[in-house]
């Protein structure tokens, strides 16, 4: 009976039903299943803003029941730092992270499986941000951990994150022959293994093998499609993975082609990520880039996608690192100028001088 009640005051509160005085005498234990609850309808609703505000009252409430250096405060704090890692704010993520692994290691739960996955986290958003000397470091404490955990099976993560490092010290046998391990010991038809067949595609197509790099690109798409109710991080590798297949029918001159798999790319960012995701900007850039070749008008296309363009890094601006504010803004500033001057050529094709001097 006292379950029941339970339940039927916090859905009371949930639906806003009852006075703010007699929320804040409740349990601390209910404010976090409220909060719980309102979390999962956010990710439902794709409002990641309102999800982050969730976790973050979740863990504060943590904080407040067990204190700041207990484990489950960090557990928290790392669940919160991959929202953030999920919604594109990298440098929010690390933060937190670094939080919550130094809260770990000062109750010495380093061999605790919650703290080896911070680590490997740690890993790949220093990978992500260009920042290999930390990936390089937290790569290795992952390695170590593993070996003093003494399981015989390997980490994928971490075959994975050390993969991706000699991909972007552009040893391309070196991180195919990783990527090819981690998918050894990655079950087939997850997500993960899905994510290790996409980045096999990426240092094919690195080696400037396009065919095969499609090849992997398309076997992961599909494996990520097949997927029952997935998470955002599955339709943001979904959406990585259509763009990755865009940029190889580009390279091979292959426009319509790439157009469609931009254009599949921005659908499925607008309807599952949002357009406040960054990511977005990066679908619209490729629809930019095929315009030209497929003789789109420019006046009516080009410009309407880079001022969404435009709008979409300001609005996101807070969101970026400052290596990806001063990419998105040079990958901005490159369309801009190629679409001016290809917006003259059009002008100067349909006689209106006078308009293609302003736009030269």
């Amino acid at each position: 009976m006292k379950r029941v009640v339970r339940a039927i005051l916090i859905s009371v509160l949930i639906f806003g039903q009852c006075e703010l005085g007699f929320a804040q005498e409740m349990s601390i234990k209910d404010q976090i299943s409220i909060h719980a609850f309102q979390y999962n309808q956010a990710i439902i609703a794709h409002n990641y803003s309102k999800a982050i505000e969730h976790q973050f009252a979740i863990a504060m409430l943590h904080a407040q029941d067990y204190g700041e250096d207990h484990i489950k405060y960090a557990i928290e704090l790392g669940k919160l730092a991959r929202l953030y890692s999920h919604i594109g704010d990298i440098e929010q993520a690390r933060e937190y992270n670094r939080q919550a692994i130094g809260i770990m290691e000062a109750g010495g739960h380093q061999k605790d499986k919650n703290y080896i996955s911070m680590i490997e986290d740690m890993a790949s958003w220093c990978i992500q941000v260009g920042d290999n000397a930390g990936a390089e470091h937290y790569t290795l404490v992952a390695e170590k951990l593993e070996k003093e955990s003494g399981v015989a099976e390997k980490s994928p993560v971490r075959l994975f994150n050390q993969g991706r490092l000699l991909l972007n010290n552009k040893d391309y046998k070196g991180a195919l022959a990783k990527f090819e391990e981690a998918k050894k010991h990655s079950t087939p038809g997850s997500t993960q293994y899905a994510t290790i067949i996409g980045a096999i595609g990426d240092a094919y197509g690195a080696m400037g093998d396009s065919d095969t790099a499609l090849q992997h690109y398309t076997e992961a798409t599909d494996m990520l499609f097949e997927q029952e109710d997935p998470s955002l991080l599955e339709y943001k590798n979904y959406a990585t993975l259509l763009h990755n297949i865009g940029v190889e029918y580009l390279n091979m001159s292959q426009y319509q082609l790439a157009y469609e798999c931009f254009l599949r790319t921005k659908n499925v960012q607008q309807e599952f990520m949002g357009n406040e995701h960054p990511d977005y900007t990066r679908s619209l850039h490729g629809l930019i880039q095929v315009a030209r070749p497929l003789g789109v008008n420019y006046t009516d296309y080009a410009f309407e996608l880079y001022n969404n363009c435009k709008n979409e890094i300001r609005k996101n601006f807070r969101f970026l690192t400052e290596k990806a504010r001063e990419q998105n803004i040079h990958n901005i500033y490159d369309n801009y100028f190629n679409t001016l001057y290809a917006a003259a050529l059009y002008k100067t094709r349909v006689h209106m001088p006078d308009m293609a001097k302003l736009l030269y």
